[in-house]
């Protein structure tokens, strides 16, 4: 119950959506005609003129797309603002941000994702167009004037125009009464006398005109089709509905003598038929019980095989899944032992030590002949302060110091 109300909400909501999104769309179209968009946006744009529902359904997604961004951009050039007429290969994406970012500058709220505008119909769409016609038409300072109600017809005026029906009854009751009172005018018969015998009373005949007989005969021939009475068989007539309806129900008699025959006829060849089809069915069914039968028993068979199967599938896919593993691990210590081996016969680092060996012979060679040098300078100097020590003393031995130079 509870899921049955929820959609009868949906359903409901769904059509006051529609019924919103038909209005507003109306709505748009009246604005529009009032802007005069004919003559200054279809025309200069080649666009035909759009119906009252162009904008509210889906007809051609991309040509509502590319005509509702053509028409905002029109209607942002009359709110003031500039808006480059959009081409029908431009971005849709551009073309949304421009007019999102054009309704902000008007002031207009958007509370719905710009996507939703590229399907060119539906709400959203109706709202942006409805809102740019609101602000257009306040650019324009149109002011709708008071409803002019015309008067109400009197009862005779409104008889007078349904009466469009010739009544031969009436017609004739005039020409009666006109009959009447033509002889009302020329004679006046006096009342009885106590005698019982009448009083004529003076009648003044008037003067008949002088005609000639075949001049009026002639005139007659020529009224008479001018005062035919023509019958008009209007729909609206009530004699005319009535013939037509007696018609119909005598075709409908004669068609239902010859039809009615003829559906008893299949009425019983379809009862026979389905008795023949119920008896075949029960014959069938006694006939295929037993292998029916066996058909169960091998379902039953094969879903049991179905599931070992699957159990099985699953195992194996556990066992795959742990080879994997082993086999990742194997590579690694694959690669550790290449590493290892390749180490082992490797003969770059004792070529490395060779190498620092003939370097650090290299230096001892020259650290001991830089430290003969420096031995030679020290003996020599020393050598040069004896000798001046020797030539100042006197004697030329006392107070001279002994030097013990080690090589």
């Amino acid at each position: 119950m509870a899921e049955d109300e929820s959609v009868r909400r949906g359903d409901h909501e769904n059509q006051n959506t529609a019924h919103k999104v038909v209005m507003m769309s109306e709505s748009i179209m009246d604005t529009l005609k009032i802007m005069n968009y004919e003559s200054k946006f279809c025309y200069p744009n080649t666009f035909l003129p759009f119906p009252r529902h162009y904008f509210a359904f889906s007809l051609n997604p991309g040509e509502q797309f590319h005509a509702f961004s053509c028409l905002s951009a029109f209607l942002f050039n009359h709110c003031g603002i500039k808006f480059e007429m959009p081409q029908e290969y431009d971005d849709p994406n551009s073309t949304v941000a421009g007019i999102i970012e054009g309704l902000k500058k008007l002031g207009i709220a958007v509370d719905f994702a710009p996507g939703k505008l590229k399907t060119g119909f539906g709400e959203y769409v109706c709202t942006v167009l409805s809102d740019l016609c609101a602000v257009a038409l306040n650019k324009t300072r149109f002011t709708y004037r008071k409803p002019i109600i015309p008067k109400n017809k009197t009862e005779d005026e409104i008889i007078e125009e349904d009466d469009s029906e010739v009544q031969i009854d009436k017609v004739e009751e005039a020409i009666i009464e006109e009959k009447d009172s033509d002889e009302e005018a020329f004679l006046q018969l006096s009342p009885l006398g106590g005698d019982g015998i009448t009083q004529e009373t003076n009648i003044t005949q008037p003067s008949r005109p002088q005609f000639d007989p075949n001049d009026w005969q002639l005139e007659v021939e020529r009224a008479i089709p001018a005062l035919k009475v023509q019958l008009s068989s209007s729909s609206k007539d009530w004699r005319y509905r009535l013939d037509q309806m007696l018609q119909f129900r005598d075709a409908m008699g004669s068609v239902q003598t010859n039809t009615k025959g003829k559906l008893e006829d299949l009425h019983q060849e379809l009862t026979a038929t389905l008795d023949k089809v119920a008896t075949r069915e029960k014959y069938m069914n006694i006939q295929l019980d037993d292998t029916l039968k066996d058909l169960r028993v091998s379902r039953e068979s094969h879903s049991e095989v179905r599931q070992k199967y699957e159990v099985g599938m699953q195992r194996v896919n556990e066992l795959t899944q742990a080879l994997n593993n082993i086999t990742d691990e194997l590579e690694g210590v694959k690669i550790r032992m290449d590493e290892h081996g390749t180490n082992m016969t490797d003969a770059t680092p004792v070529v490395r030590i060779k190498h620092s060996l003939q370097r650090i012979k290299t230096e001892n060679m020259q650290m001991d002949l830089r430290i003969g040098v420096l031995q030679h300078l020290l003996t020599a100097s020393k050598l040069k302060e004896k000798s001046l020590m020797q030539e100042a003393a006197p004697d030329g031995s006392a107070g001279l110091p002994t030097f013990d130079v080690t090589y």
